[in-house]
């Protein structure tokens, strides 16, 4: 489809917003200080529990879940529960055993392939990655589950900080860590065109937690 027909179809908005969307990814980045943060704000009312992901979970999931897990994410979430003790995840089940999705923490440096960037990761930190609830499980307080178990097991971990990227067309996931109370602190514009590929962070001017 030439340029003049996608204006003609989408308008000019339209147009340059989908040039835009092809050519930019934004994601930003929000911190929790987790010595504020009370951690047994709602968690009990969910009927799930999270679980330290294993082979027989990843087993499962390949074999209910195969449209929505591919060959590729299968290898890296074995390798992560077989050799990684930097990036850990995790599952959410049900009160029938059933699995809802999986979600991770990181220790350390993590690579964001959405941002083509390396997140550090410091000392007394965690970084939430990597959440993703199958489709037939969403609407049901499955991620905000995960969100809230995760933190709680960051503060027996003795960690003081919780940190997390997020898209910026993400809408349910903001919502669901900002009403946790988790804070905007620095956004990320990958650029990327043909071979050219640079990603420009920008610090905000926010209080260091």
């Amino acid at each position: 489809m030439g340029i003049f027909r996608k204006i003609k179809n989408k308008g000019v908005r339209g147009t340059f917003r989908s040039i835009k969307e092809k050519i930019l990814t934004i994601s930003h980045g929000y911190q929790l200080d987790l010595t504020k943060y009370n951690s047994t704000s709602g968690k009990e009312v969910y009927p799930y529990r999270l679980l330290r992901m294993n082979i027989a979970h990843l087993t499962s999931v390949k074999n209910l879940y195969n449209d929505e897990l591919s060959d590729n994410k299968y290898k890296i979430l074995e390798e992560r529960i077989l050799h990684s003790q930097v990036h850990l995840p995790y599952v959410v089940v049900d009160e029938e055993g059933d699995i809802c999705g999986y979600f991770h923490i990181a220790h350390g440096e993590t690579r964001d392939g959405t941002i083509n960037s390396n997140i550090k990761v410091n000392d007394g930190s965690i970084y939430l990655f990597d959440d993703y609830t199958f489709i037939d499980k969403r609407g049901k307080g499955v991620h905000k589950f995960s969100v809230l178990s995760r933190l709680e097991l960051a503060k027996e971990l003795k960690c003081s900080i919780a940190i997390v990227n997020i898209l910026s067309n993400n809408m349910y996931s903001k919502r669901t860590y900002i009403s946790i109370g988790f804070n905007k602190f620095i956004s990320y514009y990958y650029i990327h065109f043909s071979k050219f590929r640079k990603t420009i962070s920008k610090n905000l001017n926010v209080a260091k937690v």
